[in-house]
């Protein structure tokens, strides 16, 4: 999924539609600043508020995530190709998550450890290593988290 592929197709279809930000913002409950930043591409909307846009401009979803408009002879087709990029999505996001777990507890393991241990230059080396892995962990789990709010296709 292209995030600003799906913006030109929101403004695109609004515009067709003879309405202005304003007025789908004032239907959908959101500032009409949301909608400028949905069609920039430079957010998406709230899965809450996919299905209220869909209804507002008539268009379906499997249409709003493609980004274009769909025949119906190839509609089968851009459905799978949005699963596959959903599932695909879901599992590289599990496999950060996993890392981000590893190097956050495993830091915490070696940092506990190191408290228990007898001073010395070990002791430095293992806490140190311990605080770099907790920090690491919280890094990466910030990125997927930030991953994790925004829509699919926005990652950078």
């Amino acid at each position: 999924m292209n995030q600003k592929k799906i913006g030109n197709f929101i403004s695109e279809v609004r515009r067709e539609k003879g309405m202005t930000q304003a007025e789908l913002a004032e239907k959908l409950g959101v500032t009409n600043k949301t909608v400028s930043r949905w069609e920039t591409g430079n957010y998406m909307p709230d899965l809450s508020t996919i299905q209220s846009l869909c209804t507002e401009l008539d268009i379906g979803v499997n249409e709003f995530i493609s980004g274009e408009r769909i025949s119906s002879e190839s509609f089968r087709e851009h459905a799978d190709n949005n699963v596959i990029s959903v599932l695909n999505r879901e599992a590289q996001m599990l496999k950060e998550k996993r890392i981000s777990d590893f190097l956050s507890g495993g830091g915490t393991g070696l940092l506990l450890s190191a408290l228990s241990s007898a001073n010395g230059l070990g002791r430095t080396v293992v806490t140190v290593t311990g605080l770099l892995m907790i920090f690491t962990g919280w890094y990466f789990r910030s990125k997927l988290d930030k991953r994790i709010l925004s829509a699919p296709g926005t990652e950078k």
